[in-house]
């Protein structure tokens, strides 16, 4: 990431810095799925700690800062080596907690720079976008000036809105796109999709009772974060930073292969939305002599003589048995939004699950892993060039 020379004067230049964020980092292992308002507002907890245990060293050893100190010494009387035997272990934990100081500063100056708080409260209210509204949006540099932010939005507005658009609409739309710089070759794709599945199934309607609550998580910390960090010498602009993203927390919603997941390991708890999803899914259960589920009707035509379904021929219906274990791997790309939204629905469930259901383990993987940007510049804009 880009550290400025002189944060105080931002025109005098930055230079690189590279973070190595390890197994060992108690920070990066305890935070790294969470939402970065909360861990906003982990950092500032880990340092109020850390300020304490460090006052409580120098305190007994008459210094003004554990900086002074030197753990080699013999210096000290015997009650006080127990105090200065704490001395790496303090050190250690600053620098973890600077680095994520630093990396937290940096994101937040990312999200300023891009407008991507407005992109995010755009993102909670999409099914409300007119074709007029969205088109004033791309054209509106005061609602960021990053093509690749424009574009997406609009291609997750354009699979999910149920308005419909003509050829001189989405000629406006993709003129426009391509006048701030958006490589456009992805709509042809996406507009074959659309027309295809009209993606009943990811379109989800927007829920405002539920976001309103979480939105006002956030603005809580704004200062108590601004504070701690300008205590460690860090973010004399954060302030102004955080002003603009007091709302920057996601719903609690499962993505289609979430549902789908929790209607296969846990259907019994999964809501008749995500029990719709697998009505129609096959069934191979070996260690079942008759699995669960009907046969299709040509199927049985053609085995007459058969009673049952045996557990190694496929059966249709929903199994109504859950698992504890599952490997959900999709067939193409995957992304690290549908890993974290497993895991964190798996985190949900064994915290909150009932008793006797078992813990809930799920591996995921997929054929390849994509950035969002990668995806939308280089395999959809392939999938585009290959429809033209």
């Amino acid at each position: 990431m880009s550290i400025p020379l002189d944060k105080d004067h931002p025109d005098k230049g930055s230079r690189k810095q590279a973070y190595d964020l390890t197994a060992n980092d108690f920070f990066w292992k305890a935070h790294a799925a969470d939402p970065f308002p909360n861990v906003a507002e982990a950092v500032t907890n880990e340092w109020t700690k850390y300020q304490a245990d460090a006052d409580s060293v120098t305190k007994m050893t008459g210094t003004s800062s554990i900086d002074d100190l030197d753990g080699e010494s013999n210096q000290f009387a015997a009650h006080l080596k127990g105090a200065m035997s704490l001395l790496p272990e303090l050190r250690e934990r600053k620098a973890t907690i600077e680095m994520h100081m630093n990396l937290l500063e940096g994101i937040m100056e990312k999200i300023k720079t891009r407008k991507l708080d407005v992109f995010f409260q755009l993102e909670e209210e999409l099914s409300k976008q007119t074709k007029a509204s969205m088109l004033e949006i791309i054209k509106d540099s005061d609602k960021g000036n990053v093509a690749i932010d424009k574009l997406r939005l609009f291609l997750q507005w354009y699979l999910t809105t149920e308005q419909e658009l003509s050829r001189g609409d989405l000629e406006s739309f993709t003129r426009a796109l391509e006048e701030i710089g958006a490589d456009t070759s992805v709509i042809q794709y996406v507009k074959t999709v659309r027309q295809i599945t009209r993606m009943s199934m990811i379109s989800t309607p927007a829920q405002p009772a539920q976001t309103s609550q979480l939105f006002g998580g956030f603005s809580s910390i704004s200062s108590r974060v601004t504070d701690k960090f300008k205590e460690a010498g860090l973010g004399a602009n954060f302030e102004g930073v955080l002003s603009g993203i007091t709302g920057f927390l996601p719903k609690n919603s499962d993505g289609t292969l979430t549902k789908v997941t929790e209607s296969l390991m846990e259907p019994s708890n999964a809501s008749s939305s995500a029990i719709s999803l697998t009505e129609s899914f096959l069934y191979f259960d070996p260690r079942s002599a008759n699995a669960r589920g009907t046969v299709p009707p040509a199927s049985q035509s053609r085995n007459q003589q058969s009673t049952g379904v045996r557990g190694i021929d496929a059966s249709f219906g929903q199994r109504r048995a859950g698992f504890s274990e599952a490997i959900v791997f999709t067939v193409g790309g995957g992304s690290m939004d549908e890993y974290g939204n497993l895991q964190e629905w798996a985190k949900r469930t064994n915290t909150g699950g009932a008793a006797g259901t078992g813990k809930k383990r799920v591996v995921y993987g997929s054929t390849a892993l994509y950035s969002p940007t990668t995806f939308v510049t280089e395999d959809l804009a392939q999938l585009g060039k290959e429809s033209t």
